[in-house]
């Protein structure tokens, strides 16, 4: 069974509710009739309309007495629940309204990460956000039978040595429990016997 395979497999005994909120991408819409065509999840495609102007004015004056210490302005705010649905849904997701929210089609990785970091929080024993991707290879005989996940390539260009612990432990986990493999590490470089010299190759 490929990897694919066994991630939509699991994903579809376990029927969770997923929210999708860059309601206008038509590559969101398509993926949304998809996922519950499939029985994959409940896939839910959050529009304006769905937004309820009570709990609206309840996740600005609740995330602007959370984050008011750090400069944030009411007004700075209410702009980033009233553009769009991203910073709503995740609020909606950190309630667990939602079992999990999913963006990035429209919204750059920064905006995507400030807003996973602001409403729904980081793992205490983690300290930080990182980024992963899984990597499928056919007929490989290296990592999990040609499965491999790599980390971190979008949040932390520079990481330090505690950095890359965590990034390490991490994707290590995300890979035990959503690929059900053992996982075995490797620190790679972009540098391969020396074609980069830079202080972060060596």
């Amino acid at each position: 069974m490929d990897v694919i395979t066994k991630i939509r497999d699991r994903a579809r005994a376990k029927q969770r509710t997923i929210v999708l909120p860059e309601y206008n991408d038509e590559r969101v819409i398509e993926a949304v009739k998809l996922l519950n065509k499939e029985g994959i999840c409940k896939a839910v495609l959050f529009t304006p309309e769905m937004v309820d102007k009570n709990e609206l004015e309840r996740y600005i004056q609740d995330f602007y007495a959370q984050h008011r210490a750090k400069d944030m302005e009411l007004d700075v705010v209410r702009k980033l629940f009233t553009s769009d649905t991203l910073y709503y849904t995740a609020m909606m997701t950190a309630e667990n309204k939602f079992d999990g929210l999913v963006a990035g089609a429209s919204h750059t990785t920064p905006d995507m990460v400030r807003a996973s970091m602001r409403c729904l929080g980081i793992d205490e024993r983690i300290t930080l956000v990182s980024s992963c991707f899984i990597m499928d290879v056919p007929n490989c005989p290296y990592g999990e039978k040609g499965t491999f996940v790599f980390a971190d390539c979008g949040v932390i260009p520079e990481p330090n040595s505690r950095q890359l612990a965590c990034i390490a432990l991490s994707a290590a986990e995300m890979g035990h429990k959503v690929l059900d493999l053992e996982p075995r590490i490797a620190f790679l470089s972009y540098s391969t016997k020396g074609s980069a010299r830079t202080k972060s190759a060596e």
